[in-house]
C-alpha cells in the first residue's frame, strides 16, 4: 500500500510508546538514536515525515528534519548528506489490526525491532519473526492521532 507522503505518528504496538530522537541530545553533528519513549509523551516526540523515492514501494523517514538509516543495526537519523537515508520499506502487518505496519530495510531482510523495558531505549534492526509485535509499528497520520 503506498503511503502518501506527509506527516505521521509512530508507536511501538506493543506498548503505545512513541517512537523517535532522544529530548536530550548532545550538540555534536554525530548520528543521533532513535529511541521509545514514554506513551504519554507529546506526540512532536512520535512525528515523522514520510517522503516518496522513485520506488513507489520505498521511502526515507525523518525525525525532526533528520534522515534515517542503519547505523551498527541501530536506527539513526543522520544530521550530515553521509551516510545516505535508507530507503525504508513499509509493509502492512494486516494480522495485527488496522494502521500496523513493519519498517523493513530496502533488502527486507530485516526489520525494525521495538525495545522492550523501559523508555531510551534504542529502536534496532534485526531479522525476525514477522509474527513478532516487536517488530509491528502503529502509523496514523498526524491528524488521526
Amino acid at each position: 500500500m503506498p503511503f502518501t507522503p506527509g506527516l505521521y505518528v509512530i508507536r511501538s504496538v506493543n506498548d503505545r510508546s512513541l517512537i523517535g530522537r532522544r529530548i536530550h541530545e548532545d550538540r555534536s553533528l554525530n548520528p543521533k538514536a532513535i529511541v521509545k519513549h514514554p506513551e504519554n509523551a507529546s506526540n512532536d516526540r512520535g512525528l515523522w515525515e514520510v517522503t516518496s523515492t522513485p520506488d513507489p514501494d520505498r521511502y526515507i523517514l525523518l525525525n525532526k528534519s533528520a534522515h534515517t538509516t542503519n547505523v551498527g543495526d541501530l536506527v539513526m537519523a543522520v544530521l550530515l548528506q553521509v551516510p545516505p537515508p535508507e530507503e525504508w520499506v513499509i509493509e502492512p502487518a494486516p494480522q495485527s489490526g488496522p494502521n500496523r505496519y513493519r519498517i523493513l530495510n530496502s533488502d527486507k531482510n530485516a526489520g525494525w525491532l521495538a525495545p522492550e523495558g523501559p523508555p531510551d531505549q534504542h529502536v534496532a534492526i534485526r531479522p525476525g519473526n514477522n509474527d513478532d509485535p516487536a517488530f509491528v509499528f502503529e502509523i496514523l497520520p498526524q491528524d488521526d492521532d
